[in-house]
Formats: C-alpha cells, structure tokens, sequence
C-alpha cells in the first residue's frame, strides 16, 4: 500500500477500498496512511487570508486605538478591591461583598482618585490608606442610601 501511495499522492480511501479493498477504518490505523496523509497535508497550499474594507462604521469604533482596553482595566481593579477586601476588618468586608459592580466601580474609582498604589513604597500603608478610605466611601454611600430611601417614603405619603 505504501508504494501505491507514494505513486498516487492525490489517494484517497476510496482509492485505497477500490484498488486493496481494506475499509476506512483499517486504512486509517496504517501507518502507511498515516504518512501520506502527513504528506498531503503538508503539501496543501496555506489558507487566504480574506481581506475586507475598512468602513467607517467600523472605524468610528477603533478611534482610540490607544485607549486602554475595558477588560484590561477590569483586570487591574480586580486584584485591588481583592486587596481591600483582604486587609478590611469583619464589618467593612460584609459591607464590600454586598456591593453592586456600580457601586464598586464608584468606590474603586474614589481610591484611584485619592490615592496612587504605585506611588508609595511601603505597600501596608498603601493597603491601609485604600481601606481607610474605603471605609470613609461606604458611610457616605450609606447616608446616600438612607436619604434617598427617606425621600422616597416622603414622595409616597
């Protein structure tokens, strides 16, 4: 079969069944077939690459090529409020884990506001100033939340 193959490189099963009458499945345990189909392979020629034109919808949407990707930014805050939740006592972690993802973001966005992790070498008072103002973030989103549950209630009397 090897030298059949050798001399019929565009072989296929069929033409194996037709010529030895082995089926599909004992030509492709054979190591003959295993190398002309290694072979085969090899000597296709590699996929087009299709191109398209550029419009400008699609354009109005890479602008800012630069802009630091979403999910990049994600990535990098995760690990920080991981931190704060971590160096946080018992109370302010409860009050961390029951946040929404807007109001982490707001929280998060608050810290990266008052403070710079890269910028102070002594990483404990870096972690002890975010959950500080952390803290500080969750009493004023509280009293937030217990004016307007107030003015609510005040709307519906």
């Amino acid at each position: 079969m090897d030298q059949f193959l050798q001399q019929h490189p565009d072989a296929d099963g069929g033409d194996v069944l037709r010529k030895f009458g082995f089926s599909p499945a004992k030509t492709n345990g054979m190591a003959a077939w295993a190398t002309h189909m290694e072979h085969k392979e090899a000597s296709e020629p590699p996929p087009k690459i299709r191109e398209r034109q550029l419009t400008k919808s699609i354009a109005k949407w890479h602008e800012n090529a630069r802009a630091e990707a979403p999910e990049k930014r994600v990535d990098d805050r995760d690990p920080l409020f991981r931190k704060i939740i971590e160096t946080a006592t018992a109370e302010t972690r409860a009050k961390l884990n029951r946040l929404k993802a807007p109001e982490r973001n707001a929280l998060l966005d608050y810290v990266l506001e008052e403070i710079n992790p890269k910028s102070d070498s002594n990483h404990q008072n870096v972690l002890e100033i975010m959950v500080a103002l952390a803290e500080s973030w969750l009493e004023k989103h509280e009293q937030n939340q217990r004016q307007n549950q107030r003015a609510q209630k005040g709307q519906r009397d």
